[in-house]
């Protein structure tokens, strides 16, 4: 039911209708950043695979995604009334989000992680695993999600 996000790539758009145009006739080509993002992605994902982590990825029109595991929940509410974070997706966080830094002894800032030159988000975070959209589907056929 759950996932967590634990890199996102972006590919671009352009709203210029003059260079829409140009694209579309062949005067101009556009570099395909989302192109590049997905194979950041896949790459990401099967570094992660050989690791030996359950890395899934998710890839849209405006996006790509990386996520790690699958889980039931991601957090309940214990008898005393405190909320605890499903353990098993608080170790995903810790382990794919950004590390301390030390200067002199203390701790001054945050380091983002990488695993093949590939960067990690900031802030690595649970979400539902993403489905493809009834629509997607109709239009393209039956296709691979992960």
């Amino acid at each position: 039911k759950y996932t967590v996000q634990v890199a996102t790539f972006r590919g671009r758009m352009t709203i210029d209708q003059q260079e829409i145009a140009a694209i579309k006739t062949g005067r101009k080509q556009m570099k395909s950043e989302l192109v590049e993002a997905t194979e950041k992605a896949h790459k990401l994902t099967e570094a992660l695979r050989l690791k030996g982590h359950e890395a899934y990825e998710f890839h849209d029109r405006y996006a790509s995604i990386v996520a790690v595991g699958s889980f039931d929940y991601i957090s309940r509410q214990m008898p005393d009334g405190r909320v605890e974070v499903n353990p098993a997706i608080q170790a995903v966080i810790d382990q794919f989000g950004p590390k301390k830094t030390p200067y002199g002894g203390q701790t001054h800032g945050m380091a983002q992680q990488t695993l093949v030159g590939i960067p990690f988000d900031m802030q690595p975070r649970p979400v539902h695993v993403p489905k493809q959209s009834i629509a997607a589907r109709q239009t393209r056929g039956i296709s691979r999600m992960f």
